[in-house]
């Protein structure tokens, strides 16, 4: 017979379950697996949901086993076979994972590609693109995307003279934030980036020393804005091709970003055979 403290979920599911089915009564139940005779009723009534003896438990069955798990992953046993195992697959190798966001992610599930390109094909259709020539299309295809840059990164640590009263890091210059956007066909040809400062003003020094036909705006944040990429677009997108529009269309693949997506982009669009989409 079982003592009344060594009862646990086990013996208290065995012995709900024979009493339910009358193969036991409670009494005989009870002291054949050292339960309470209250205890136990309270259970093949419904009364009591708990099926454990004692204080309520910090943990959770699940966490008691994630627990175990991870006990066992430190321990020697598990590092002799891990190193074992990697040995007898050598197509396998560990790597450190980059980080992606759960939207990126869900791009490249090969369903939502598939999608993409039959939208694609349909947009050179529309568009009567897939009239010209391989070489001529591709010099119709661009893509441009932007990317930010903190300039006002402080070192963790540097290594300074013993004794030195003060150590500085030079840079920033109060722009802590700012945003570049490149552009390029299909066939390789690139525009020079356009800079987006975080600054109510634009100042001169701040364009000195960037590559030759690169262009510059400022934001309140330093982000790429409606007005930012507007500027862009009729400014140094379209000028650079004005000649192809005038016997075809261009395609210009953006992202879903805010800055792309405004009525009067659209309308400039239109009107001059410039197709965005959204990728």
């Amino acid at each position: 017979m079982a003592s009344k403290a060594t009862w646990g979920i086990e013996e208290m599911k065995t012995a709900v379950d024979r009493v339910k089915k009358n193969e036991i009564t409670l009494r005989e139940a009870g002291k054949l697996y050292g339960i309470p005779k209250s205890t136990l009723s309270d259970h093949v009534t419904g009364k009591s949901s708990k099926a454990y003896a004692g204080a309520p438990r910090g943990l959770s069955d699940k966490d008691e086993v994630e627990i175990s798990v991870k006990v066992y992953l430190n321990t020697s046993v598990f590092t002799v076979w891990w190193s074992r195992f990697l040995s007898r697959h050598s197509s396998l190798a560990q790597r450190r994972p980059q980080h992606l966001s759960k939207k990126r992610a869900q791009a490249n599930d090969p369903i939502v590609l598939d999608e993409w390109f039959e939208r694609v094909r349909k947009l050179f259709a529309s568009s009567k693109l897939d009239k010209f020539e391989s070489e001529a299309i591709v010099e119709r295809l661009w893509n441009c995307d932007e990317t930010g840059f903190c300039t006002a990164v402080a070192s963790k640590q540097v290594l300074a003279k013993k004794g030195s009263k003060a150590v500085y890091e030079v840079g920033g210059s109060g722009r802590e934030y700012i945003t570049v956007l490149g552009c390029g066909s299909a066939s390789g040809r690139r525009l020079p980036p356009f800079t987006v400062y975080k600054a109510k003003h634009m100042y001169d020094t701040w364009k000195q020393g960037g590559p030759p036909g690169a262009a510059y705006s400022v934001s309140s944040s330093g982000w790429m804005e409606g007005a930012n990429f507007l500027c862009w677009l009729t400014k140094i997108f379209l000028k650079e091709v004005e000649l192809l529009l005038q016997n075809g269309p261009v395609i210009l693949f953006v992202d879903g970003h805010h800055s792309h997506i405004n009525l009067e982009l659209i309308n400039v669009a239109r009107h001059i055979s410039c197709v965005f989409h959204q990728t």
